[in-house]
C-alpha cells in the first residue's frame, strides 16, 4: 500500500481516504507458475468491514478471508476482512484477532526474536515476525513469515528513523478498517536485499524481549522476511487475477473474486485483447494525464481512491489539474480531494516502463468526494503531494479483470512484473 490512514467523515461514513505505503523490493522467487487442478479462487468484497469496528465503516476497502495455521498442524483459524493489497508484499494480521491460546512461533534473530517496523506515509506498524501455514481456497504456503501487528511500543529507531517522525502507530482494527493486510503485489518480500545487512532504514529488528529497549536493527535474510504468500504456493504462483464487479447502486457495495495464478488453470487464463504494462524495478509504470507525465505510477487496491495532481493553492483549493478541489480534513490535518460540481469523464494513457513497451488508454471518472455515499465508490479521487506519481487505486479495479504478474515468474502475458487488463 502506498498511502494509509487519513481518517475523514464523508457523507456520514468515517472512511479512509488515503492508501498505504510500503517499501518495494525485488525478489527472484517463483517460477513459471505451474499448472494444477486445486481450487484457486477466493471471494472478494467491498462493504461495511469487520463487525468489531466502532467508527461506522470504511470506504473502498477490498476484503478477503485468509486461514492461518500453526505450521504442520490442522490447528487453524480463519481471519475475515483482511485488506487485499496489490501495493505491498506479505501477510500482516493484528495479534488481537488471533483466538485465545492460538500461538505462532516467532522467527529467531540472533539470540532473540525478529520484529518488523513497517513505515507508511503518516503511520507505521510494529510487531513480531512469526511462522505460519497460510491457506486460501485449495492453495497452501508452508512456514511462511507473517507479521503480527501489535499495540505495543516500538523502539525509537522505528518511530523516528524508519517511520516518519511524529507518525502514529497502526495498532488496532479501527486504525486500519481491516483485521490485517494481504500483500499480493508484484514482488516477493517487503525489503529484499537491502535488509540483508544493517542499514539506516532497515525494517527488521532483533529483540531479546518484548520491551522496545531490547530491540536493535538486524540483518535479516530474505528467507525470514515477510513474503507474498502466493509466491509460496506449490502451483498457481506466478501472479493473481482480480475480477471485481462495479459498485451496486442500491447497497453501495461490490463483490468479486481473486484467482491465484495467471494462465495456470482455465479460470485464470487471459482473454484475447488483454494488454500487459511492464513495470520497472520499483514496480512502477508511466501515466500521462492532460499534459503531465507521471513517471512513478502504480495500480494499488490498497489505495481507496485515485491520487494524482496537487493542490496549488490551499485557500482557493485550486489544483494542478484544473479540477475543483476540496479539503475533507481539517486545517491542521488537511485531506485534499476532488469535488467537481458534476461527475467528470477523464482519460489517461498508461505506458510500460520496461521492455516490451506498450501503451493503453484508460477511461475513468472523477466525482465529488464531498457528496458521494456508499462503501464502494468508483469515482473517488484525491490529490498527491507532488506531480511525480499517479496512484490508480481501487476505483480503477471496479468493473475490470486485472492481472498482477510477479517478478521472477512468467505467463502468456509477459515475463517478470506487470499489470494487465
Amino acid at each position: 500500500m502506498k498511502r494509509i490512514l487519513s481518517l475523514l467523515l464523508l457523507s456520514a461514513l468515517l472512511v479512509i481516504l488515503a492508501a498505504c505505503s510500503s517499501s518495494k523490493s525485488i525478489d527472484n522467487g517463483g517460477g513459471g507458475g505451474g499448472g494444477g487442478t486445486v481450487a484457486n479462487s477466493v471471494a472478494l468484497s467491498v462493504g461495511p468491514g469487520p463487525s468489531d469496528l466502532t467508527n461506522g465503516g470504511y470506504a473502498n476497502i477490498l476484503f478477503a478471508t485468509v486461514t492461518v495455521c500453526q505450521p504442520g498442524t490442522s490447528n487453524c483459524t480463519a481471519i475475515d476482512h483482511v485488506l487485499v493489497d496489490t501495493g505491498s508484499f506479505g501477510l500482516r494480521i493484528f495479534s488481537s484477532e488471533l483466538p485465545s491460546g492460538f500461538t505462532l512461533s516467532p522467527i529467531a534473530s540472533g539470540s532473540g526474536s525478529l520484529y518488523e517496523c513497517l513505515p507508511f506515509v503518516d503511520s507505521y506498524a510494529w510487531g513480531p515476525v512469526v511462522s505460519a501455514d497460510i491457506e486460501m481456497a485449495g492453495e497452501k504456503g508452508s512456514s511462511v513469515p507473517v507479521q503480527l501487528m501489535m499495540n505495543t511500543a516500538a523502539p525509537t529507531t522505528c518511530t523516528s528513523t524508519v517511520a516518519v517522525a511524529g507518525s502514529s502507530q497502526v495498532s488496532t482494527v479501527n486504525d486500519l478498517g481491516a483485521k490485517g493486510i494481504l500483500g499480493v503485489g508484484n514482488f516477493g518480500t517487503d525489503c529484499g536485499t537491502y535488509c540483508t545487512t544493517v542499514q539506516k532504514f532497515d525494517l527488521y529488528f532483533g529483540c531479546s524481549s518484548s520491551s522496545a529497549s531490547s530491540c536493535t536493527q538486524a540483518a535479516t535474510p530474505e528467507s525470514n522476511q515477510v513474503v507474498n504468500p502466493v509466491q509460496t504456493f506449490a502451483a498457481d504462483n506466478n501472479g493473481v487475477m482480480i475480477q471485481l464487479g462495479s459498485p451496486d447502486s442500491g447497497s453501495g457495495t461490490a463483490s468479486g473474486t481473486m484467482f491465484f495464478g495467471v494462465g495456470t488453470q482455465s479460470n485464470n487464463t487471459p482473454a484475447s485483447g488483454v494488454t500487459a504494462v511492464k513495470l520497472d524495478s520499483k514496480g512502477d509504470f508511466t501515466t500521462k494525464f492532460q499534459s503531465t507525465t507521471y513517471g512513478s505510477s502504480y495500480a494499488d487496491t490498497g489505495s481507496n481512491a485515485y491520487f494524482f495532481g496537487t493542490i496549488t493553492n490551499t485557500t482557493t483549493l485550486t489544483t494542478s489539474t484544473g479540477i475543483t478541489g476540496c479539503n475533507l480534513g481539517t486545517a491542521a490535518n488537511p485531506a485534499y480531494f476532488y469535488c467537481p460540481s458534476s461527475e467528470l469523464s477523464e482519460s489517461a494513457t498508461m505506458a510500460a516502463s520496461a521492455t516490451p513497451t506498450s501503451t493503453t488508454t484508460v477511461n475513468f471518472k472523477v466525482g465529488n468526494a464531498n457528496t458521494t455515499t456508499g462503501f464502494a465508490l468508483d469515482d473517488l479521487a484525491g490529490t498527491n503531494t507532488d506531480d511525480t506519481s499517479f496512484d490508480w487505486g481501487l476505483p480503477f479495479f471496479f468493473g475490470r479483470t486485472v492481472f498482477i504478474g510477479f517478478d521472477g515468474a512468467s505467463s502468456s502475458l509477459a515475463s517478470g512484473s506487470y499489470i494487465a487488463f
